[in-house]
């Protein structure tokens, strides 16, 4: 490192070079410097970033869980280095298999701390809560003194029963997913109920439950996958999420959630991805 005129310390890249006279003997020697504070500072950064995606990976592989009667996959395709959508998965005390899937506003290094911080608030509360709505209620409790003004993380919880065969779902602003039959029918959509977390106080939710029945495909999304456009601004859309799963009922459901995504990004042709695109799908067998 050096020093300015003015005090401050910077990184320098020094090159030196020595100078030889007519006889080829070095009679001194020539130093170059090159301020590299910015080329530091964007190593500094990307190593930051990767650091934050290897624990990410790490929280993303443990949500591709399994149960006994379910057929679980999900797929994460982050926009930039680090992802800010919350997906987990993980078995409640009382033995149901929950499934959480959401998106932190705003992009990078800052929102996927919060999907982490986030991650933990659902798992601890989960341990001593088994109503879906009073976690979320719980969760956006300590979001409120956490996040900065206009801040927010919208979420999905999601409850499988297998034993007793049902669903239950609270939806904290999140877009909806769709327990769908075979056939293709939309049994069921698990709707918001509520606004997303980290932006009221006097916030509840509601707490939904359905029955679950052999054959059924619950497919969750966040919406960079709707969202995902041409360049004439036409969205890929919900329909075209139903559609794809319509036309391939047959997949299984790791298939179904890759070929979910490449579908809207073929959908979108050239316009670049904008955003975060997570998604699960779970077939009942």
């Amino acid at each position: 490192m050096d020093r300015k005129k003015s005090g401050e310390l910077y990184w320098v890249e020094q090159t030196i070079s020595p100078i030889k006279d007519s006889a080829g003997v070095i009679s001194h020697y020539v130093s170059v410097c090159k301020d590299i504070t910015v080329l530091r500072k964007e190593q500094e950064r990307e190593l930051q970033l990767q650091m934050a995606r290897n624990v990410q990976q790490r929280f993303y592989t443990g949500a591709a869980t399994g149960a006994a009667g379910l057929d679980i996959a999900c797929a994460i395709y982050p926009d930039k280095e680090a992802c800010g959508d919350y997906l987990d998965a993980f078995t409640m005390p009382d033995g149901r298999t929950c499934i959480g899937i959401g998106d932190v506003s705003g992009h990078g290094l800052d929102s996927a701390l919060v999907m982490a911080l986030t991650r933990a608030y659902v798992r601890s509360f989960a341990q001593v809560e088994a109503d879906l709505a009073k976690i979320l209620s719980r969760v956006n409790h300590m979001l409120l003194a956490d996040l900065e003004e206009a801040r927010f993380v919208t979420m999905l919880l999601v409850c499988l029963d297998g034993a007793n065969g049902s669903l239950s779902y609270a939806n904290a602003g999140h877009v909806p997913g769709f327990l769908m039959k075979d056939s293709g029918e939309i049994d069921h959509v698990l709707e918001s109920s509520g606004p997303p977390l980290g932006l009221f106080t006097d916030t509840s939710f509601a707490t939904t439950t359905v029955p679950l029945a052999s054959r059924h495909l619950l497919v969750l999304l966040t919406d960079g996958t709707t969202e995902m456009a041409t360049l004439e601004d036409e969205e890929f859309g919900a329909d075209g999420v139903l559609g794809y799963v319509r036309d391939h009922s047959q997949d299984s459901a790791l298939e179904l959630v890759h070929g979910i995504y490449r579908a809207a990004r073929s959908f979108a042709g050239d316009h670049p991805q904008q955003d975060d695109a997570t998604g699960v799908v779970v077939r009942v067998a």
